[in-house]
């Protein structure tokens, strides 16, 4: 009996300790949209979807780690799957380092050679995991003069994946 005990609490902390998903700015990924759009999705507007099955939205005069930035939330199914998060290039170094601080160092980067108009350029990519939820940071994109954010829900992105090739036959 004794053992059993000792599993269950094992069991019922390890559930306790898992990761909190990442946030914007007290928006957690993984959030309702109708949570959102009370608090902090009140003045965004519909943006163009990237996919039929998302529902996309940007924000004005938005923020993220002191930066300004363009900010495009995704929804699938009602929930936050995405921040897809725009700055200046001129920022890439002070985010760099405010997320050095925040989530330690990055699980992965990497350098890749990109077309950007035209003019090829190494780009860095530095990824930071939970398990719950990812962050990257892309030094050039969408265009040589910007640097992209883009944290996502890792469970709603592996669901939406599923539900995309189940619907396309697997393919």
């Amino acid at each position: 009996m004794r053992g059993f005990l000792l599993v269950l609490a094992m069991v019922l902390a390890a559930q306790s300790q898992q990761p909190e998903p990442y946030d914007v700015n007290g928006v957690k990924l993984g959030s309702s949209f109708s949570d959102w759009k009370r608090g902090a999705g009140a003045n965004c507007e519909t943006w163009q979807p990237a996919e039929t099955s998302v529902m996309s939205y940007t924000c004005p005069n938005a923020a993220y780690a002191g930066t300004p930035v363009q900010e495009i939330v995704n929804f699938y199914q009602g929930r936050l799957l995405s921040f897809y998060l725009v700055a200046s290039h001129s920022d890439f170094e002070g985010l760099r380092s405010n997320f050095k601080q925040k989530f330690g160092k990055p699980e992965r980067t990497d350098q890749r050679a990109i077309d950007l108009g035209g003019v090829t350029r190494q780009v860095e990519i530095n990824r930071w995991s939970n398990g719950v939820t990812s962050l990257n940071l892309i030094e050039f994109s969408p265009d040589k003069d910007h640097t992209v954010i883009f944290l996502s829900h890792v469970g709603l992105m592996a669901e939406k994946t599923r539900n995309s090739k189940s619907q396309t036959g697997g393919m």
